[in-house]
């Protein structure tokens, strides 16, 4: 067992295929003392990188993820590397998914892709996008990136692509994502399942046009 020097919270972990790099999500807020009340400042948000190959104690690079439009923090909901574990990818509480090259955490981020807000947003009922996947891909890229958010949509994005079909929406349901789970039918599962925000479990087939479900990952 290894511990880890950090003196943060943890929000999630991820872990290359390999099993030799751990990516750590953390946040610190910034409490700010006043005579009248304590109050919970703006703080930060951080991914670590540690070598647990080696098994080493401190972080290899850490990044200061960028904070929302309007200046927040944001809290990390998923974190997961691509299945060559070049791209890291972190879904996001404020409804985006920002893509890192994990080889140069330190530069900025290589892709932002955004899911649109629902009809009647209610901040405090919203928690931005919830669940990752990456999956094999039809097309000519070795993979594409799934996400979940509170538009109601399962999107597809392929990394490097610029064009109008990267984030299309391969399932929606009518509710905010609150998870998904893509199947192999090999095995007799179904294409992909959603769960909604509000308790609803939504199935949906027919997804090899999109995409191509294998066991490696």
């Amino acid at each position: 067992m290894v511990n880890l020097d950090l003196d943060e919270s943890g929000e999630d972990a991820a872990l290359t295929s390999d099993g030799a790099t751990l990516a750590l999500c953390t946040g610190k807020r910034v409490r700010n003392k006043t005579k009248a009340a304590e109050t919970t400042g703006r703080g930060d948000s951080y991914v670590h990188l540690f070598d647990v190959a080696r098994e080493l104690r401190q972080s290899q690079s850490i990044c200061t993820l960028e904070r929302s439009k309007e200046g927040a923090r944001v809290e990390v909901n998923r974190a997961s590397f691509s299945p060559d574990g070049v791209y890291l990818a972190i879904a996001r509480s404020d409804n985006s998914v920002h893509v890192y090259d994990a080889r140069y955490m330190g530069r900025n981020v290589v892709h932002r892709y955004r899911h649109a807000r629902p009809p009647a947003f209610e901040e405090q009922n919203h928690f931005g996008v919830v669940q990752l996947e990456w999956v094999h891909s039809t097309t000519r890229s070795a993979y594409n990136l799934l996400s979940g958010g509170e538009d109601g949509c399962v999107r597809m994005w392929t990394p490097g692509w610029t064009d109008s079909g990267n984030g299309r929406a391969i399932a929606k349901i009518d509710t905010d994502v609150g998870a998904f789970s893509v199947g192999d039918r090999n095995v007799g599962e179904r294409d992909l399942v959603v769960g909604g925000s509000d308790g609803s479990v939504t199935v949906f087939d027919g997804l090899r046009d999109f995409i191509k479900v294998e066991n490696d990952y």
